[in-house]
């Protein structure tokens, strides 16, 4: 196939092989050597000519010798061999130019390849935020810009515009958890009424940091004494017909709760089979704690993963034990050899001897890791959220309920039954102790001046280039520490950007509009960078015409391409209505208001397009590869975007926006609330937070803020995103609507008019 064969340059064809497929290697006939490469009409008018000054030579030899009677053949017969030969030089034409064609797409295709090779080489480290990997894509993007003829002095001489990101929280010194619960029959101070902090027939167990426990990134910092109480699996699902919750008052209390769900080995689980369902999600579990007012969460790894993770280690012990084998065995036959050689080989078994020792303390390290603590969530933080060894738990769990862990868990896969139950007389108390770690970050600028009367008239072009690192955050990985290569995300935006500015400064003529590139760090930390750049931008943002933003645009399937944002301006329709790529099919979706770096530019009124090629199961995954993308499809999408940049340039008028199509399905055709929620928040259970406030728009003139949590709208309770859409669907325009929202420690009431949608 076409797109398998351009996935790896070693298949790509040789240009000038391919030249000389296309060519004959015979000599070609003077008139035909001296016409090839030039147009047709050259071509012909210059055959014509060549043809004229021969007849004249062959008339002067012929002199009298031809009657005159033969005139009109002799005149004849030269027409003929004139259009006969420009016939020729005409097909020499047509294959040169079809091998250049060729010659140009394999071009382009293999630029576009290095770009995304380089991009998800191990050098750029999965570009995290706060990595020197992202450093050298940052670098690496600017050389490319340059390289192709931008203009990168931009910032103080240079094309980075820096800002400072928070990206995750910093542990402290002061991380303490104890429990305190009712003394059993052998705790150390069960009876000892001089005993220090818990009153007599009661124990104090403590737990470590780092061994026994460890505060998650997820947590508030704060101090905490509660209750205790078992909640399963921390889930609500009454879909499914299995609730963690129902009937419990967890308000106020420290939560334990299992990783994952149940019945994971069960392909007819009601909870999506053998898959983790959305409700074995980490972020889901702590929505229904949060949304039922619980302190905090102490996750604890389930039985299932614990066995997952004991087979493992189980295997790569006993691997380490046959090369340990092998050595020593390879030791014995090296008995009599030569000191040197004997004395290298016990050197080995020396480092396998201590390699397997390690793998066998670490058992149960292996098989119960503690969460990393760089794992984050955006937004406010209000839960304590620890995760705890199984050791620490279980005997707790056994104290107050009789049972352990495992039994728990197979009784409840056993009758799909929640075992949800206060730890009478138990308590956790402790601290937690974490900060927010800062780290640079910086947007890569470059311009291509235009020329004219408008060339202080910018179209913004921009593709985000950070990625996930190792999978600290964001990652759909089950296994943590895996270097995510972000191939389609987003290393396949910043090759065609980086593709279109060559094209784009490769014409003869400057474009009437400038052009400036940005390739945008911090998206997936919540669109950071193009927020940054809208807040302080370079061009003035009066002056910004329109942005068009590149995500995701390497994985092209069925030929459909799809553009957001169509409907943000008039202008869009009529200029794609002009263009065409063959094997190229768009899809036009009118809402500008996505989850990506084109949304603080629609949010300023600023006509904005998404080009996106479509989701896949490798999305925020350590599979997300280079051979995984469709280069010609991106050469495609390409070649529609030059045009669409170029006819745009050419508008002798700016293009108006307008809001465009509402981001909320269900009252698109009604009203508008005039904000964007937060795409990271979408499964949130108490509420949903503003990314952005549409200038203008009803919320706006209501006076809510970006950041601000929708908790309540019309007098219901908003739970996530999808509550507010059904009850925003219920009002039409004009009507006045009571919002509360979370702002910080406040909440806050406002009535919000809504308007009719254009």
């Amino acid at each position: 196939m076409t797109m398998a064969t351009n996935r790896n340059s070693s298949f790509r064809p040789n240009s000038n092989h391919h030249l000389r497929l296309c060519r004959s290697e015979a000599p070609s006939p003077p008139v035909a050597r001296r016409i090839v490469g030039q147009s047709l009409p050259a071509v012909i008018a210059q055959t014509a000519a060549l043809n004229a000054t021969a007849n004249d030579e062959r008339r002067s030899e012929q002199g009298q010798h031809a009657s005159g009677r033969f005139a009109p053949l002799v005149v004849a017969s030269t027409i003929v061999w004139t259009f006969l030969v420009a016939c020729c030089a005409a097909l020499v034409w047509v294959a040169t130019v079809s091998a250049s064609a060729a010659d140009d797409a394999a071009a382009v295709e293999q630029r576009l390849a290095d770009v995304v090779q380089y991009l998800v080489s191990p050098d750029c480290e999965g570009r995290a935020v706060g990595g020197a990997g992202i450093d050298r894509a940052a670098q690496f993007i600017a050389e490319q810009f340059a390289a192709v003829g931008l203009k990168t002095d931009l910032i103080d001489g240079k094309p980075f515009q820096s800002f400072s990101v928070s990206v995750g929280n910093r542990l402290g010194p002061n991380n303490r958890l104890v429990f305190h619960g009712p003394a059993g029959p052998n705790s150390s101070n069960s009876n000892n009424p001089n005993a220090a902090g818990p009153t007599p027939k009661q124990q104090t167990i403590e737990a470590a940091s780092g061994r026994d426990f460890l505060t998650t990134g997820l947590s508030a910092a704060a101090e905490f004494d509660a209750p205790l109480v078992f909640a399963g699996y921390g889930i609500s699902a009454e879909k499914e017909g299995y609730d963690d919750f129902a009937g419990v008052d967890v308000k106020g209390k420290m939560l334990i709760i299992l990783r994952h769900e149940p019945r994971q080995d069960d392909p007819d689980s009601p909870l999506d089979g053998t898959r983790d369902s959305i409700h074995a999600t980490i972020g889901r579990k702590l929505a229904n704690a949060e949304a039922r007012g619980a302190a905090g969460v102490i996750f604890v790894t389930d039985e299932a993963e614990i066995r997952r993770n004991l087979a493992a280690a189980r295997d790569q012990w006993l691997q380490a034990a046959d090369r340990l084998s092998k050595a020593l065995n390879e030791a014995h036959k090296l008995a009599e050899a030569p000191a040197a050689e004997f004395d290298r080989q016990r050197a080995k078994v020396a480092s396998l001897a201590a390699e397997f020792t390690q793998i066998g303390t670490r058992f149960e390290a292996d098989s119960d890791p503690l969460l990393k603590f760089s794992m984050a969530r955006s937004g406010e933080k209000k839960l304590i959220v620890l995760h705890c060894r199984r050791s620490a738990i279980d005997p707790i769990i056994r104290a107050a309920l009789g049972k352990g862990l495992a039994e728990l868990e197979a009784e409840i896969d056993r009758d799909f039954k929640p075992r949800t139950a206060e730890l009478a007389g138990w308590r956790a108390a402790g601290q937690t102790d974490l900060g927010r770690r800062q780290a640079a970050a910086k947007n890569v600028l470059a311009l291509l001046p235009g020329d004219g009367p408008l060339v202080e008239e910018t179209i913004v072009v921009g593709a985000h280039y950070d990625h996930l690192g190792l999978g600290d955050y964001g990652s759909l990985d089950r296994r943590p520490g895996l270097l995510h290569p972000g191939a389609d995300d987003n290393a396949s935006g910043v090759a065609a950007i980086i593709e279109i500015a060559r094209q784009l400064a490769a014409r003869p003529n400057r474009l009437p509009r400038s052009v400036l590139f940005v390739a945008f760090s911090g998206e997936e930390l919540g669109l950071l960078g193009s927020k940054h750049y809208v807040a302080h931008p370079v061009v003035p943002l009066d002056k910004t015409v329109a942005m068009i933003n590149f995500d995701m645009v390497g994985r092209l399937r069925n030929k459909r391409l799809t553009i957001f944002g169509v409907g943000t301006s008039g202008t869009w329709p009529r200029l794609l209505d002009q263009i065409s790529v063959e094997d190229l099919n768009v899809a036009r979706l009118p809402g500008g208001a996505g989850s990506s770096d084109q949304l603080p530019f629609y949010l300023q009124k600023i006509p904005a397009l998404h080009f996106y090629t479509g989701m896949h199961g490798e999305y925020h995954r350590s599979t997300d590869t280079f051979e995984t993308l469709n280069v010609p499809g991106m050469r495609r999408v390409v070649e529609l975007s030059v045009r669409l940049i170029e006819g745009l340039a050419f508008e002798k008028e700016r293009p108006k926006f307008h809001e465009g199509q509402s981001l909320f399905p269900a009252a698109k055709r009604r009203v508008t609330f005039g904000a964007v929620p937060e795409a990271h928040d979408s499964d949130e259970q108490n509420g949903f937070r503003l990314a952005g406030i549409v200038l203008g728009g009803p919320a706006e003139k209501a006076g809510l803020k970006t950041g601000d949590v929708v908790i309540e709208f019309g007098g219901r309770k908003v739970g996530n995103f999808y509550d507010f859409v059904t009850q925003l669907s219920k009002y039409e325009g004009g009507e006045k609507v009571k919002t509360v929202v979370r702002r910080g420690d406040q909440t806050l009431t406002f009535e919000v008019e809504l308007e009719k949608r254009q």
